[in-house]
């Protein structure tokens, strides 16, 4: 399995003060975290952590290089980014085993026209997240639902989620993550109907 690179290097300076003389310079701070319960705060430029996320997200794993050449899989566990810069301040990496489970949460993309929203009903989407586990070389880029023959009334449940197989979905208890919603006219409508 190919992974995307990010070089890193150790950070010596920790702080709030040597943490913005480094967003100044262009660089981000962070901290990576081991299995084995290990930190290391270390510090990535900034236009290569941007084009890692880019290439990765939160879902697929990343080859994070130190100064040393020692190579490490890690997946980007948060990514703070500045209030209204638009700028990345710190980012967390997690250390993984390719050769083990991850729990990751990967996106839900909806397509298609639901038949209840043709007739008048509205999509509500409840989770646009979910938790996953399994290898870090099966973690799905997104969980497509195709929404086309859901009526008004229908909800998708998130033990009914397609997912590819080798991919678990996590949860406690059932819980809907979409439902095709029937507006106010709709509901009148159908009451008429039902009274006829």
């Amino acid at each position: 399995m190919e992974l995307t690179r990010l070089q890193v290097a150790r950070r010596t300076e920790l702080g709030k003060g040597a943490c913005a003389r480094l967003r100044a310079q262009g660089a981000v701070p962070g901290v990576f975290y081991s299995p084995s319960g290990e930190n290391i705060p270390l510090v990535v430029d900034a236009k290569a952590l941007a084009k890692a996320f880019e290439a990765v997200r939160y879902s697929k794993p990343l080859a994070m290089t130190l100064e040393d050449g020692t190579e490490r899989p890690v997946i980007i566990k948060e990514l703070k980014t500045h209030p209204y810069k638009r700028v990345y301040v710190h980012v967390d990496l997690w250390g993984i085993d390719l050769d083990k489970p991850v729990d990751v949460m990967v996106p839900l993309v909806v397509v298609g026209r639901a038949k209840g929203v043709v007739l008048g009903g509205k999509l509500a989407v409840y989770r646009e997240k979910v938790a996953v586990r399994c290898l870090p070389h099966l973690i799905p880029d997104a969980i497509t639902v195709d929404v086309t023959e859901m009526n008004i009334g229908d909800k998708l449940m998130v033990d009914q989620l397609p997912v590819p197989e080798g991919v678990q979905v996590l949860f406690d208890r059932s819980f809907a993550v979409l439902a095709i919603a029937g507006g106010r006219g709709v509901v009148k409508e159908e009451k008429e109907e039902a009274a006829a």
